[in-house]
């Protein structure tokens, strides 16, 4: 496939393997990053090349493909922090400058499980700082409050989530925690009656980081995996993701080809260490 000047990249987590049953012809790419080698699927549909990369198994080939949340497992063995520095820099790459992702949540409200949020806003964990662990090189930053999502496409996403029968809420507070459930039903009573409308594990957030210092759109559709009254295990989290992630995906497909996103992105920058110092190194 020829290369677009104008790519746009989608991101896929729990559940969500690969493209295959969903594409008929796709084809793998390797791209060498200075935190390692990423492995990014390409395609056509509508004529728009599009790109689509798993956060959880992009540093190797599925057929080795071992991971479980938070960490993913490299090819010595070694638990790994999910860093998403490589991913973005890869699809940057590309020619990406679009990028939409699915993320795995939990929620403190009245939302059913399977149903789809888009975040807008976050707010500061308790422990403050996130900390990405790359193969070759570590950070830490502070995560800032307030708007970190591009809310541009949002209303075009909601009218094609509806459109496809899948239950969507308009946008959503988003709580970073250490995982898609709940520490304890205490905490669950503190997080609702403060407002908060789902909670995760921090994937999203430093995707949209990096893909803001970047100059790159992000837009964030947070599958609904965990509620009080439904504690799934990791498998029944993933089957949830896989089942909800898969319409989801033919949903970022034709928003990919049908909509328009501003170019540059224009929201705020957090600044990523090690990602601009790296690439100009």
């Amino acid at each position: 496939m020829d290369r677009p000047l104008i790519g746009i990249g989608i991101i896929t987590g729990t559940g969500f393997d690969d493209l295959k049953g969903l594409i008929d012809v796709f084809e793998g790419r390797r791209v060498d990053t200075p935190w390692g080698t990423v492995y990014v699927q390409e395609f056509e549909q509508g004529g728009v090349h599009l790109f689509h990369l798993n956060r959880h198994a992009a540093h190797a080939p599925l057929r080795d493909r071992k991971w479980r949340l938070p960490h993913y497992v490299d090819r010595d063995g070694n638990n790994r922090f999910l860093d998403p520095r490589p991913n973005i820099v890869a699809l940057a790459k590309l020619g990406v400058r679009r990028i939409l992702s699915a993320t795995a949540v939990g929620t403190p409200q009245d939302l059913p499980v399977g149903s789809i949020v888009l975040p807008t806003d976050h707010r500061t964990p308790e422990f403050g700082i996130l900390t990405l662990a790359g193969e070759n090189s570590r950070a830490q930053f502070h995560q800032p409050k307030g708007k970190v999502f591009c809310g541009n496409p949002h209303g075009a996403l909601v009218e094609a989530l509806h459109q496809r029968g899948l239950v969507s809420c308009a946008s959503g507070l988003l709580q970073i925690t250490r995982g898609p459930g709940f520490e304890s039903d205490a905490d669950y009573e503190v997080l609702r009656r403060e407002g908060v409308t789902i909670v995760g594990m921090h994937t999203a957030i430093p995707e949209a980081y990096c893909c803001h210092e970047l100059g790159l759109c992000y837009t964030a559709a947070a599958i609904i995996t965990d509620s009080l009254s439904h504690h799934p295990d990791q498998a029944e989290i993933e089957r949830i993701g896989r089942e909800v992630g898969r319409p989801l995906f033919g949903v970022l497909c034709d928003l990919a080809v049908t909509s328009a996103f501003p170019s540059p992105c224009t929201c705020t920058k957090h600044p990523v260490p090690g990602l601009l110092e790296t690439l100009a190194a």
